[in-house]
């Protein structure tokens, strides 16, 4: 039987060795056990492959073994095992550095993730739990195979596996393999295998979107219409085969991403505007499924951003601010940025804007010059009181309790990024925040430009041209708070808050406890105190270990760094399937 079990997992904390400014990764994937087991005259052959979400297989890895008298029967007493090809003898373990229970074997994955032992004088009847404990970059999985006489193994595979779905095509064509271990001979019958191809999205039940009939040795074809896949996001594709008296059961998943392509639309006519002032574009951001919920809309002159606007329902208001030009009208480029990768951007949309004539009193320089003398002289004869000129520094937002950058002046194109840095709870300035221009490189992200704040937690950045490659961003990090990244701003002066690190632990905390659901969230924000005290009760020794750990750098006497903020964080254990038993 094969039997592939998908399961969540972090990839926390990995750093290249690199500068000492270099970018930590957070990477978050899959990791499954496909397997398979065969009763031969000799014993019970099992063998299957340890893979990554991406394929890759896992290699020089442990794969514990039990065998079982059946589905709740008791750990059968083990012979000693022997290899089978791809496996070599050295692969398998008997005692040497490892603890073996008479009850179990161990045995580690070659370079291709694959695995192969027989069990000898076992018969059929038997239930093989296959397991892996996880490591640093994957968490534990398991597999259960059930090993029946007579019934030969059923193999499915995509062909080629799926990853993307576009919802504006009317349907998707898939492959499916079929095959059968041992293989049919010749003058055998080959029954018809009746397939259910299912989808499953993000949040959403399951639903049965095709069927098709396919015989051992071919593929089959199914077709899924876009109409019964769902809104855009991340889901799962699942083709089952339930068995019959001479075929096991299978089923096989591909994770894949539903796409949907944004177009852009001018909605509504735009009026003749002075641009130094502000120029209002409206647009309608619609897809094949309707409206566009999220994103934005930049307008671009020359290359040049000249504003951008939040996208909702479907819409946006994008406010293009330039140096006048002397021609009556201008083209500007406008561009669909995402927030979510499912949503494409389509073309861009060019739009003509009608300038406004220049004001009269530019072709009158002598009254400029009329009313500087007249001020000299009224600043000769009477001095003014002094007043402190308030300042963009000065118009930061109120403490949001969240980690934020906020445009709150756009400047001309090109002429860098100042701003201020702030407490996100107190508002009180942090003094020697380092804000650094980050881009992709070779080995992960480089910084091309960085400055430090001062006393009042103010700083400024010269414009360099890396920041317009894709992908760059601004990352703000400080000594007792952690680090935001945010995609690169326009240019102009920003205003951004951080939160200390003891307080991002604890909302991860409760972020964690929120998305397990069940006990964990009996309270709205749960302590680290109650968490590890549940977990033990449930007898989870790494969630409670975990919960410790915040408990004693949230609330502990010594500092909180980066370093030891980053090795309480790789400890946090998946979120796994949400806990609704209690």
């Amino acid at each position: 039987m094969l039997c592939r079990f998908v399961i969540s997992l972090s990839l926390v904390g990995l750093a290249w060795a690199g500068p000492a400014n270099a970018a930590r990764v957070r990477v978050r994937g899959t990791v499954s056990i496909d397997g398979r087991a065969v009763a031969l005259e000799t014993g019970v052959e099992i063998r299957g492959r340890l893979e990554d979400d991406a394929g890759r297989p896992v290699a020089a890895t442990h794969i514990r073994l039990r065998l079982l008298s059946g589905p709740r029967g008791q750990e059968l007493r083990l012979p000693a095992p022997e290899a089978c090809p791809p496996t070599v003898v050295e692969q398998l373990h008997t005692g040497r550095g490892d603890p073996i229970a008479p009850d179990e074997y161990i045995v580690d994955t070659d370079a291709e993730g694959s695995f192969c032992l027989l069990a000898p004088g076992v018969g059929a009847g038997v239930v093989a739990e296959l397991s892996f404990e996880g490591s640093d970059y994957y968490p534990p999985a398991s597999a259960t195979i059930d090993v029946v006489p007579g019934r030969r193994v059923t193999l499915l595979a995509f062909s080629p596996e799926p990853n993307r779905l576009p919802l504006e095509r009317p349907a998707h064509t898939v492959w499916v393999e079929a095959r059968v271990e041992p293989p049919l001979a010749a003058d055998e019958a080959r029954e018809s295998l009746q397939l259910e191809l299912s989808f499953t999205g993000q949040g959403e039940q399951t639903r049965v979107v095709t069927q098709a009939q396919v015989r051992p040795g071919e593929r089959a074809e199914l077709e899924i219409p876009s109409t019964l896949l769902g809104a855009p996001g991340p889901g799962v594709l699942s083709v089952r085969y339930a068995g019959s008296e001479t075929l096991q059961p299978v089923e096989r998943s591909a994770v894949v991403l539903r796409t949907a392509r944004v177009v852009l639309g001018a909605s509504g006519t735009i009026p003749t505007s002075d641009p130094a002032k502000g120029v209002e574009i409206p647009v309608a951001v619609g897809s094949a499924l309707g409206a566009v919920p999220s994103g934005s809309v930049e307008a671009l002159l020359f290359d040049g951003s000249v504003g951008m606007a939040a996208v909702r329902a479907g819409a946006a208001t994008v406010l293009a601010r330039f140096e006048p030009p002397r021609d009556k009208q201008v083209e500007l480029v406008l561009v669909y940025v995402p927030r979510e990768p499912w949503w494409t951007p389509g073309d861009s949309l060019v739009v003509r804007v009608p300038l406004a004539p220049p004001s009269a009193w530019r072709s009158l320089p002598w009254v400029v010059a009329a009313v500087t003398v007249l001020l000299w002289f009224v600043g000769a004869w009477r001095r003014p009181m002094r007043t402190e000129r308030r300042r963009p520094d000065d118009e930061s937002a109120p403490p949001s309790g969240q980690p934020s950058l906020e445009v709150v002046e756009r400047g001309p194109a090109k002429s860098g990024w100042r701003g201020r840095v702030v407490d996100a709870h107190d508002a009180f300035p942090i003094e020697q925040a380092r804000v650094q221009v980050l881009v992709p490189a070779f080995a992960g992200d480089g910084v091309v430009s960085e400055a430090a704040t001062d006393e009042n937690g103010s700083f400024q950045l010269a414009h360099v041209d890396e920041a317009a490659v894709q992908g760059a961003r601004l990352r703000i990090s400080a000594k007792w708070h952690a680090a935001l990244v945010r995609p690169i701003p326009p240019a102009g002066f920003v205003a951004i808050q951080l939160v200390s690190r003891r307080r991002a632990l604890l909302e991860r905390l409760v972020e964690w406890a929120r998305r397990r659901g069940g006990v964990w969230t009996d309270r709205a924000e749960p302590t680290p105190g109650e968490i590890a005290s549940r977990a033990r009760q449930r007898r989870e020794p790494a969630v409670a270990t975990w919960a410790d750990a915040v408990q004693e750098g949230a609330y502990g006497p010594d500092p909180l760094d980066e370093p030891r903020e980053s090795a309480i964080r790789d400890r946090e254990p998946p979120f796994g399937e949400p806990n609704v038993k209690g």
